[in-house]
């Protein structure tokens, strides 16, 4: 009867809320029965014997008088983690809980009010307690139920978790506040979350998806750059450049900045590390680096109406060879373009690729651009199913074989000898899927 799985003892073929009303009713009948006939003492026994303790300070709250309630408090052993009174502090009207907490210490009551949600009421309490019993509230508040609607409370709460190094339940709130409730937060009290939080080893898929949106609300906003690239290089793992959430700021200074581009890739290749002595951190920054490079689809040049601008381009692989210092940093930095050229819009004309940029990919006597644009049309996909029938990379094989005729129709061999390589990439990945699709069909039979 007072299990935790209280849905277990509904029958969902039947009236739901009915039951639920039921059930209530019999629940709250057999906690009374036990108080009228033993009294306080009684119903905290039974209620150390059952799975739901919570459940049942739901009906002392309703049974208990004023002065039993206050027993139950001072007799608690662990205020915070007394699923019993937990229970009990959800279930009382705040002003019954506000009246009860008058007689307990400003230590207790902090313990007692953490358990509620955030609201204004609560925040404006709180401010009136000394530091000492403050600080106990906000290490121990959660962030369910968030009631908070006044700019000066959201502030106040937001600043308090983070100076508590609890920014992660700060970034929940928000999200939370921003998303759900729809409403005004400062955006200096979002960046300033973001740059406190202290990511765990591990991270959980809501969260990423909190960090995400906060991230992305941040970007609509216009912040100041500098701001913007510190965010995003911090959360760069949880941002996806497949997804509309990407490091767009980071993106932009890597197609525009070409001193940023090759510091990024000096640290990629492990130079201009030489002031870290930790082998492990020296790694970590190197990948970062990779991560940011390796995903970076923004080309330098390409216009907010889709247009491309050649001399920008051109100015800015200047501006790569000026800061490489040597040949093979620059071929690197080159490749790292020619992914980027995968995604160039169409010509004017409906060609496939913008024809300035076939010309830069047919140009290049290293070969570095037309690598980086291989690896990237065969890499793009990233995760898919495999298809036993060869289909869908033999569609692919044919497509950018027609992509091969006609760049070879408007002079463009060596770009056809890449596009042809990748249609031959697509072929041996459908003779690979149809072949192991044999095998698993010989397992089969």
């Amino acid at each position: 009867m007072f299990r935790n799985s209280q849905y277990s003892l509904i029958d969902t073929q039947d009236d739901i809320e009915k039951q639920r009303k039921e059930l209530y009713q019999r629940q709250e009948k057999i906690i009374k029965s036990i108080y009228e006939k033993s009294g306080e003492n009684s119903v905290i026994k039974f209620a150390g014997q059952v799975e739901n303790k919570s459940l049942i300070g739901r009906f002392i709250s309703i049974t208990f008088t004023e002065e039993e309630l206050k027993r139950l408090i001072n007799n608690s052993s662990d205020i915070l983690h007394d699923e019993l009174l937990r229970g009990v502090i959800w279930s009382l009207s705040f002003e019954r809980l506000k009246t009860l907490i008058e007689d307990f210490t400003e230590t207790d009551s902090a313990k007692l009010l953490s358990v509620l949600p955030l609201s204004d009421t609560i925040v404006e309490i709180v401010t009136t307690f000394s530091p000492n019993a403050a600080k106990i509230f906000w290490e121990n508040v959660s962030s369910i139920g968030n009631e908070l609607t006044s700019k000066e409370s959201i502030t106040t709460s937001i600043n308090n978790l983070n100076q508590m190094q609890r920014a992660e339940l700060s970034v929940e709130l928000l999200y939370d506040l921003l998303k759900i409730r729809k409403i005004i937060v400062p955006e200096n009290l979002v960046s300033e979350t973001l740059r406190t939080f202290e990511r765990p080893k591990s991270i959980d898929h809501m969260q990423v998806y909190y960090l995400q949106h906060l991230i992305k609300w941040l970007q609509n906003k216009k912040m100041d750059k500098n701001i913007m690239i510190l965010i995003e290089w911090s959360f760069l793992s949880v941002l996806d450049s497949y997804s509309d959430c990407k490091p767009q700021y980071l993106w932009n200074e890597l197609s525009s900045n070409p001193v940023f581009f090759v510091d990024i890739l000096q640290k990629f290749a492990g130079r201009g590390l030489e002031e870290i002595s930790d082998p492990e951190t020296k790694s970590k920054i190197s990948m970062h680096c990779y991560d940011l490079l390796n995903h970076w689809k923004q080309m330098p040049g390409l216009q907010d109406d889709g247009k491309i601008d050649i001399d920008l381009i051109n100015s800015w692989i200047d501006g790569i060879k000026q800061n490489c210092g040597d040949n093979d940093l620059f071929y690197l930095a080159m490749e790292f373009l020619g992914k980027t050229f995968f995604y160039a819009p169409k010509d004017i004309d409906g060609f496939f690729i913008n024809k300035n940029i076939a010309e830069l990919l047919q140009n290049d006597r290293e070969g570095s651009m037309r690598d980086g644009y291989y690896l990237e049309a065969v890499n793009s996909r990233g995760a898919h199913f495999v298809d036993f029938s060869g289909k869908q990379e033999l569609s692919l094989e044919a497509d950018y074989k027609e992509k091969a005729n006609l760049a070879i129709k408007n002079g463009f061999f060596r770009f056809a000898e890449t596009l042809r390589r990748i249609a031959e990439s697509f072929h041996n990945d459908a003779l690979e899927n149809i072949e192991e699709g044999k095998i698993y069909k010989r397992r089969d039979d």
